[in-house]
């Protein structure tokens, strides 16, 4: 039980982070890296979210400030979600010339 309960603590970590990713909360995504700055290269395996990364995340919304937050923490920008798209060809996809910057 100890081994699931670990596996199920770090899974709701996250998703909460690929949440706060996705709905720019940038505080929200800092207190989550402070504690465990792995989490800014896990991908999302739930059901539908194509693998995306929280940098994937923050790229298909437009949070610039979370892409650069993500960054410092070691954020992976050469990751690759289903169908071989990286946060950058998601950002540029949708002309997000801040987010490509």
């Amino acid at each position: 039980q100890g081994l699931n309960q670990g596996m199920s603590t770090r899974q709701d970590k996250t998703d909460k982070m690929h949440d706060a990713c996705a709905k720019g909360h940038l505080r929200k995504v800092r207190e989550i890296l402070q504690k465990d700055s792995y989490v800014a290269n896990r991908l999302d395996q739930r059901i539908g979210f194509l693998g995306y990364t929280p940098l994937h995340e923050a790229a298909c919304q437009s949070h610039d400030d979370i892409l650069q937050l993500l960054l410092i923490y070691g954020g992976n920008v050469d990751a690759m979600a289903d169908g071989n798209y990286t946060p950058l060809h998601i950002a540029a996809s949708m002309d997000y010339v801040k987010c490509i910057k």
